[in-house]
């Protein structure tokens, strides 16, 4: 059996050191992308909480939001609140469709955020500013809600 030389051995031991280097960076790549996962389902979770929080603790807010739901809205300004919180939490809504195409934001959740936003759409009045108001939001977000629409208007 042959000896190995210094400068062999020394190659080998190096070798070895990169393969281990690369398995603990792969490790750590890993542990890196959960804890993504994690802060990204949370600040999602906190943003729906916050717009939870907002018409539960707002009475103006939620005699708004029933007015438009009503089509009672009595004022320009009352059409501007609505828009504006349509345009929150539309955007909210494009930011999870985002964090899941980014593979940040699990299916079994993106799905049933999927139903609240089929829910909303079921609304006339939400329907009616989607249509007017889609060019705004990234061409993906739009395809997907229009499909979203689209199958619960055909079942």
């Amino acid at each position: 059996m042959k000896k190995l030389e210094f400068g062999q051995t020394f190659n080998l031991l190096a070798n070895l050191g990169v393969l281990v280097g690369l398995l603990l960076l792969v490790f750590e790549l890993s542990q890196t992308r959960q804890m993504m996962e994690a802060q990204t389902r949370h600040e999602l979770s906190q943003g729906i909480i916050d717009q939870g929080i907002a018409v539960a603790t707002d009475r103006e807010l939620a005699e708004l939001i029933e007015k438009a739901q009503t089509g009672k809205l009595n004022s320009r300004a009352e059409e501007i609140q609505w828009n504006w919180w349509l345009i929150a939490r539309v955007r909210y809504w494009e930011d999870v469709h985002y964090q899941y195409r980014l593979g940040l934001f699990d299916q079994a959740e993106f799905e049933s955020q999927l139903k609240s936003f089929a829910e909303n759409f079921e609304r006339p009045e939400m329907s009616e500013w989607w249509s007017r108001r889609k060019f705004g939001y990234s061409p993906d977000f739009v395809s997907a809600m229009d499909e979203l629409i689209s199958d619960n208007t055909s079942e």
